[in-house]
């Protein structure tokens, strides 16, 4: 699945620096997109499932967040405080929520389960079905990866530089 997104990521890259989006604008409407948007949900719906049922409240939270956010507010503009050279500090809109609308459920979702894992709402039983809801269930995954590392001075992942 990584490799097909890099595919996509790179062909998607090639069609906007080319140009070639306006000439292709020209031969794909809705009647090609609409069929590829539907078999695309369609195939990631099992693994959509598969992470929601661990716990379906958070899940149903972070994903009506996420439309209100995108399409309900799609109109409002945030206010967001900005800093220019030639203007100072002054106060620009942007649709902070519409662009970020993704990130900013997930935040919402991950410190929604923070909460009900601090109050104590999901079990501590690893063979429970609401255990993996927990945002401090598999905090071992950490110390295990090999690729996850704080980097600094001498140290390149696994490997030491030996200064001499």
């Amino acid at each position: 699945m990584q490799g097909s997104l890099i595919a996509a990521g790179a062909i998607h890259c090639l069609v906007g620096v080319t140009g070639l989006v306006g000439l292709l604008l020209r031969f794909i409407g809705p009647v090609t997109i609409v069929p590829t948007v539907l078999l695309t949900g369609l195939y990631i719906t099992r693994a959509t499932t598969d992470f929601a049922k661990v716990h379906w409240g958070v899940s149903a939270a972070t994903a009506m967040l996420a439309l209100i956010l995108s399409l309900y507010l799609g109109n409002y503009k945030t206010p967001v405080p900005v800093w220019t050279r030639s203007k100072g500090f002054h106060v620009t809109r942007y649709p902070l929520h519409q662009a970020f609308s993704i990130l900013i459920a997930m935040l919402f979702g991950w410190i929604l389960s923070a909460i009900l894992t601090a109050a104590g709402a999901f079990s501590e039983d690893p063979k429970s079905s609401d255990h993996l809801a927990r945002t401090d269930a598999r905090t071992d995954i950490l110390h295990r990866a090999h690729w996850f590392y704080v980097p600094y001075p001498g140290n390149i992942g696994n490997l030491s530089i030996v200064i001499i």
